[in-house]
């Protein structure tokens, strides 16, 4: 019998192998301060840590944010992530992720088919990648918390098939839209499902 998607997800938060806990900068091993002050990966890929100088009339601020170092763009835009939601007669194809920053037990939460950065997809065999390929409802560049992120788009794409897919593997479930909604209500969705859906309604594509 299927599992129901509290089961499912339930299931997928036991058997997250993920940990994580906050470490001193100076004892990070694979992160290293350039010549600029700024803290990156030795071959500059991902992502990098800048302070940023802002503010109005005489007032300044600084705070520390997270750059994108992506050469990809969208729309004249630099793009980070690629954010991809496959859906098939009212069926969404979403996966449950593990990283690091999210507080939810065995750090999972609900996502889209694909959330992954350029850099990944082109470096390792994501699922369900080849979906990249077939035409999009739409495309579009959205920008990321610029309290936290200087300049960061992930580009979004919304495909719908006419035949439900096999699963990849566990992490993957077909949804309806009420059985994401069971799982919103225990916070257990993450933020770019949440915008994936909210532009696909707003914009008349989904209904």
């Amino acid at each position: 019998m299927t599992p129901n998607i509290i089961e499912w997800f339930t299931e997928q938060q036991t058997n997250s192998q993920l940990h994580a806990k906050v470490i001193r900068i100076q004892d990070a091993k694979t992160w290293q301060l350039d010549e600029d002050g700024t803290l990156c990966h030795p071959d500059k890929t991902y992502f990098e840590g800048v302070m940023v100088e802002y503010g109005k009339g005489s007032e300044s601020f600084e705070n520390l944010m997270i750059r994108s170092t992506s050469k990809d763009e969208t729309h004249g835009r630099q793009i980070h992530g690629v954010i991809l939601l496959v859906e098939c007669n009212g069926k969404f194809l979403v996966q449950a992720k593990a990283e690091g920053g999210n507080t939810t037990p065995g750090h999972v939460v609900l996502t889209t088919t694909i959330q992954s950065s350029h850099e990944n997809l082109r470096k390792y065999p994501i699922a369900y990648k080849e979906l990249m390929q077939l035409k999009s409802e739409f495309v579009f560049a959205a920008p990321q918390d610029a309290g936290m992120f200087k300049g960061k788009h992930n580009e979004y794409r919304l495909v719908k098939i006419g035949e439900e897919l096999p699963l990849h593997d566990s992490r993957f479930y077909w949804a309806t839209l009420e059985e994401i909604a069971e799982l919103q209500k225990k916070n257990w969705v993450g933020d770019h499902l949440t915008q994936m859906l909210g532009h696909g309604f707003l914009s008349g594509v989904l209904n």
